[in-house]
């Protein structure tokens, strides 16, 4: 493995993303990538290209110069921009989010006789979409154990073009405070099952046997009413006990007290709302799935419970509600997914030269 040393010429990348929201964990790992003076301070200059949309722009304020978006969902336009970029900006990497950007770079390598690497860095579970054209990225970047795990499995990578490289954490200060008041926080996207699968949520709070809890639910999306009308016409006699905040720019200004955060995803490729809460000393508890494992350790800053289990999830919440979690040693517990590790071994891989 060759290491570049300082003096070498500035290395361009290329992070290509599809459509995205605007307002999702990808967008703020993103966005820490393109912001940071370390990557910066190595002689490292990341440009993000979105083939598609970003619905909300609010997270690229400032940065203009290094993104381009091409504001259309036609596949025909996306390719032929890609295409155009790669070969005007002649970046030496490329880093793709979707299957289809691993397809159209390793195209567009072989149309224009360049000699890019392609990264794959996928933030979804692999077990929930085909797999077709990943094979065809030369490395990959895992956001979790869990997804080096699939990689693997699926004979898509092999140990030596596999990095688990996790997902980056800013660590913070705060501590949110536990009252020990059965105070529940969700934060995130609404849907009512699918992903995130607040449905339940619902039924397994409602199916408590102690009825002195709230629950605060902090986001948005398509299903919110269709949720609340689920909890009004199933659990009419619920609905002081939870409470719907709406979107915020940053939630956990609004989060001073809770005594943990719950998720109850279907499927995540690395759940970073457990890491944010983490980070600020409240414990989790979290369904049992991919994106959630690489997170949680028993006892010392949450818990899994199996998805579907109404029993273990109660029992799993009671445990957490009388456990009495040192803060210092919640944050702790994820020192792998802080900032400045992760950049670290982000720079260490993109400075590797292994082909």
């Amino acid at each position: 493995m060759k290491i570049k040393t300082a003096g070498d010429e500035m290395m361009k990348v290329a992070i290509i993303a599809p459509t995205l929201s605007g307002r999702g964990g990808e967008e703020t790992v993103i966005s820490e990538v393109l912001r940071s003076k370390k990557i910066k301070s190595v002689d490292i200059q990341i440009h993000l290209l979105i083939l598609g949309k970003s619905y909300n722009k609010e997270w690229l304020h400032g940065l203009h110069k290094v993104v381009n978006i091409t504001n259309t969902e036609n596949e025909l336009k996306n390719f032929i921009f890609l295409q155009e970029i790669i070969r005007k900006e002649n970046f030496e990497k490329v880093i793709c989010l979707s299957r289809k950007s691993i397809f159209y770079s390793y195209i567009i390598r072989k149309i224009i006789k360049r000699s890019y690497i392609i990264y794959s860095w996928l933030h979804f579970d692999l077990n929930n979409v085909k797999t077709k054209f990943i094979k065809l990225a030369d490395y990959h970047l895992a956001i979790s154990d869990e997804i080096c795990n699939q990689l693997l499995e699926k004979k898509i990578g092999n140990p030596s073009n596999i990095f688990t490289i996790y997902n980056p954490i800013m660590p913070h200060d705060e501590i949110i405070k536990r009252k020990f008041t059965n105070e529940f926080i969700y934060v995130g996207r609404i849907t009512f099952e699918g992903q995130k699968d607040i449905k339940e949520l619902i039924d397994n709070v409602a199916d408590l046997n102690f009825k002195n809890w709230t629950l605060k639910i902090i986001g948005d999306g398509d299903d919110k009413e269709k949720c609340q009308e689920y909890l009004l016409n199933r659990y009419p006699t619920l609905k002081n006990n939870v409470s719907w905040e709406g979107w915020k720019k940053d939630p956990w200004d609004n989060v001073k007290t809770a005594d943990v955060l719950i998720l109850t995803s279907a499927y995540e490729g690395l759940a970073m709302v457990l890491l944010e809460a983490i980070s600020r000393g409240l414990p989790c508890l979290s369904s049992r799935v991919s994106g959630s494992i690489s997170v949680i350790q028993s006892s010392i800053n949450g818990e899994l419970y199996q998805k579907g289990n109404k029993k273990d999830f109660s029992s799993k919440l009671q445990k957490i509600l009388k456990e009495n979690y040192n803060s210092n040693l919640v944050k702790n517990s994820i020192n792998k997914f802080y900032i400045d590790k992760y950049l670290d071994k982000l720079i260490g891989v993109l400075k590797s030269e292994r082909i």
